[in-house]
């Protein structure tokens, strides 16, 4: 699941993780909702006028969920790297969580081409990465509220 941009001034201004973006994000109220494939299909013309065949899906249930604090332990941590790289200059995803950790979250590219870039607090430009939540933690969360 990707949440916003990585703002690197914000992340290199910013000393504290309460007062982070990231913490106000991952400290907030999430609504899930929750959808199962329910047998049908939908056949449309798309722009292109080509047919396209969907699978359907139903609301199966919606929750609202917080961060429990051993999570909010971790983001910090995650948040730790990803301020560190940013001071270090170190604007890659060799340095960042990585979805292999398996640590909830990791850092990923999010741009909608490879040449969107974002202010570096060191001078010039870094290419734009965001903030993610694991697959498996998506399905944690998903499984302990059923």
């Amino acid at each position: 699941m990707s949440f916003e941009n990585i703002d690197y001034m914000e992340v290199y201004d910013n000393d504290w993780w309460p007062d982070s973006r990231l913490y106000e994000i991952f400290s907030g109220r999430f609504l899930f909702a929750v959808f199962k494939a329910d047998g049908g299909c939908l056949t449309y013309i798309n722009k292109k006028g080509l047919e396209v065949t969907e699978t359907t899906y139903t609301l199966e249930r919606a929750f609202f969920w917080t961060m429990p604090q051993q999570d909010l332990l971790m983001a910090e941590k995650y948040w730790q790297n990803i301020r560190q790289c940013v001071l270090d200059n170190h604007i890659d995803p060799k340095y960042f969580f990585k979805l292999q950790d398996h640590k909830h979250f990791h850092v990923r590219p999010k741009a909608r081409l490879a040449s969107d870039l974002a202010e570096n607090p060191n001078g010039g430009y870094a290419k734009k990465y965001c903030y993610w939540f694991n697959n498996e933690y998506i399905e944690k969360i998903e499984r302990e509220n059923r």
